[in-house]
């Protein structure tokens, strides 16, 4: 099993640690079932930003022995090139990355078990304009990479009838008296941009982001300035989950790791999981993973149910949820 990474962005690798982590597990965890014990290597490889090394990643699990699929950690992109690349050799990727788009591809080759970052941007932007705080004007503050995909989009899916405004950095952020802030960069960034909204007034503006406010840094660093900000992210929270799976996979992550699961280890798990029920169901001399999964019409996980339609989730906006931070941390809802 590849787990496809590109850990050359700040952060990444503390970001995508325990996906990796929550992959590992499950294949480990299917290799210690008594009565259908399965033995998975995970190997991981790191694009490092780079599509020439993306490029000879996918050739080598395309072409290497012993590869049955790959998994795309969150944020990874080019998987378009990556997807024609394994495609052909029936090498399906299943992807936690919301970024890109692919075309017609070998059915079964490429499910995608999160939203694209189109539809996370929409969720932000309704969520920023159902904000009471909004009627008092909304801050676009900018951030490097400056013209994302995701800030664009968030940019154009906020209301006609919202008074919007961009500006620059967090000084300028916390003197423009605007009720609500959107930030899009980065965790350090967004903590950065909540310390100077703290202190600019007791009732400063709401902070608003998406996945990348759920980067342990952004509580770290921003402390109580954080209290009150609000995100939203693809990936699910199985904190306050009543569910014996739900509960057991936490105990077993902490127990394992010291910490509780990350923003997408439940994706993690789930699209490792989805590789083991199509190695157990089918040829065990040469199990042909594509054909399996295409004919999933949903694939049922701890954050699920995900309903799939040509590899994409039916209804990507259905699994986008709400965060907000209460008493130093952050709560699905708030």
């Amino acid at each position: 099993m590849a787990f496809l990474q590109d850990l050359s962005p700040e952060g990444a690798p503390e970001r995508t640690l325990p996906v990796l982590q929550a992959v590992d597990l499950a294949f480990r965890t299917a290799a210690l079932d008594g009565e259908r014990p399965l033995e998975v290597e995970v190997v991981p490889f790191d694009t490092e930003g780079s599509p020439e090394t993306a490029a000879a990643i996918a050739d080598e699990v395309a072409t290497g022995e012993g590869f049955v699929a790959a998994i795309a950690a969150p944020d990874l992109s080019g998987q378009a090139a990556l997807v024609d690349a394994l495609s052909g050799a029936g090498v399906p990727l299943i992807s936690l990355s919301g970024r890109g788009s692919v075309g017609a591809v070998r059915p079964g080759t490429w499910v995608r078990l999160v939203a694209p970052v189109e539809d996370q941007a929409r969720a932000l932007a309704e969520t920023v304009s159902n904000l009471r705080r909004a009627g008092s004007g909304v801050c676009l503050v900018a951030a490097p990479p400056d013209g994302t995909t995701f800030a664009r989009t968030v940019r154009r899916s906020l209301p006609g009838d919202l008074e919007v405004t961009e500006v620059e950095g967090a000084g300028a952020a916390a003197e423009a008296g605007c009720g609500v802030a959107i930030w899009t960069g980065d965790a350090a960034g967004a903590a950065e941009l909540a310390t100077a909204l703290a202190a600019s007034s007791p009732e400063g503006p709401v902070l608003a982001g998406g996945p990348t406010l759920l980067d342990p840094v952004f509580l770290e660093e921003a402390g109580a300035a954080a209290e009150g900000a609000i995100a939203v992210c693809s990936c699910a929270d199985l904190s306050t989950s009543l569910e014996l799976a739900a509960q057991r996979f936490i105990q077993d992550f902490q127990s394992e790791h010291g910490s509780p699961p990350g923003p997408y280890a439940v994706e993690g798990w789930d699209a490792a999981t989805l590789v083991i029920a199509a190695l157990r169901a089918g040829e065990p001399a040469d199990p042909d993973l594509a054909a399996w999964l295409a004919t999933r019409a949903e694939v049922d996980g701890l954050g699920g149910p995900y309903p799939l339609a040509a590899g994409e989730l039916a209804e990507p906006g259905s699994l986008v949820r709400g965060f907000r931070v209460r008493g130093g941390r952050w709560l699905e809802g708030g």
